[in-house]
């Protein structure tokens, strides 16, 4: 595993710009779950990599315009896996720092609200159930590393908790598209709380 990992992030460090789509090959979903391994098996070299390109790409980032998330196929929300994963780099003052002045109010808004899900068994928009799944479990993990006093700790405990309630009941009411991988969003997000 450790030799696939590796070597597949070979090619990963000649990347220029991250992905930033909210499916499969979104970057920073990738190296947050790279920088978990890495901590998880005392891979100390592999994680520094991952933290300078994690800088790298998106350290400079302000005011994303996730108001015009999500795209109508989307499972992840770009900046909210952004914000994820810097939280994971950054010290607590610093990344309080930086997410301070990477949404503005017009962004967050948009990214609390729950995705209209018109059709659960179309196999693209039934990934919004996975959308509210993985805002739930960014919202929350960022909540709990933000002070006790600043102003999203407590949107972002609320909006992930109704994310979280909505998309729960939804897992196994569509057909194949869904129920497939919906379970393994639903207990990833249920490992957050």
């Amino acid at each position: 595993m450790k030799l696939f990992i590796i070597t597949s992030y070979g090619n990963f460090k000649q990347q220029t710009y991250p992905n930033r789509t909210g499916v499969h090959p979104n970057s920073a979903f990738a190296m947050g779950f790279a920088i978990d391994w890495a901590r998880t098996v005392g891979d100390k070299n592999f994680e520094n990599q991952l933290i300078e390109k994690s800088k790298a790409f998106y350290l400079k980032d302000k005011n994303i315009p996730a108001y015009l998330e999500p795209n109508g196929s989307d499972f992840f929300s770009p900046s909210l896996e952004t914000a994820n994963l810097m939280r994971r780099i950054l010290p607590k003052k610093e990344f309080t720092k930086w997410l301070n002045q990477f949404y503005d109010k017009r962004s967050l808004n948009n990214i609390k609200e729950l995705p209209i899900i018109s059709d659960l068994n179309d196999y693209q928009i039934v990934h919004l159930v996975g959308l509210s799944f993985s805002r739930a479990w960014c919202m929350k993990a960022i909540a709990k590393e933000l002070p006790r006093n600043h102003r999203l700790k407590k949107e972002f405990d609320l909006s992930s908790k109704k994310l979280l309630n909505n998309a729960l009941p939804l897992v196994f009411q569509g057909n194949y598209g869904g129920s497939h991988w919906l379970a393994s969003f639903a207990v990833y997000a249920l490992s957050e709380f």
